[in-house]
């Protein structure tokens, strides 16, 4: 919620990095909380939700199956982008970098964070299924 407010303020960074080593601890519960927060309150106009390993699988059929291609298109012009379990894909970072040059805001919910605080910054460790 805190993170909600401050970002329709513009008082946070607007990327949001929430990661904890176990599985089943609330991180994707905890993105997808903030994801409704930010469009039911505070009017976020598009959002995009992917669970990665699915969405890249879909951009590799794209290729064969044009009818993909309009999903690919909404990802890359949404106000904010919300990634599930990236791990470390070398798409994932250019995803990520092409979302902030366009001015997008980025929330990733993963177990494995790798090189993604350097990119984010603001981050939420859960341990648990609780904010350590």
């Amino acid at each position: 919620e805190t993170y909600a407010n401050e970002f329709k303020r513009g008082q946070t960074s607007k990327n949001l990095l929430i990661t904890g080593k176990n599985f089943g601890i609330g991180k994707t519960h905890l993105a997808v909380s903030v994801l409704a927060d930010l469009l039911q309150r505070h009017r976020l106009r598009t959002a995009f939700f992917t669970y990665l390993p699915e969405f890249l699988e879909l951009v590799r059929r794209s290729y064969d199956e044009p009818q993909h291609r309009g999903l690919i298109d909404k990802a890359c012009k949404t106000d904010l982008l919300v990634l599930d379990d990236p791990w470390e894909f070398t798409q994932t970072d250019t995803a990520i970098h092409r979302a902030l040059d366009r001015g997008a805001a980025v929330l990733v919910a993963s177990s494995d964070p790798g090189g993604l605080p350097g990119i984010l910054g603001v981050s939420i460790t859960l341990k648990d299924g609780r904010r350590a």
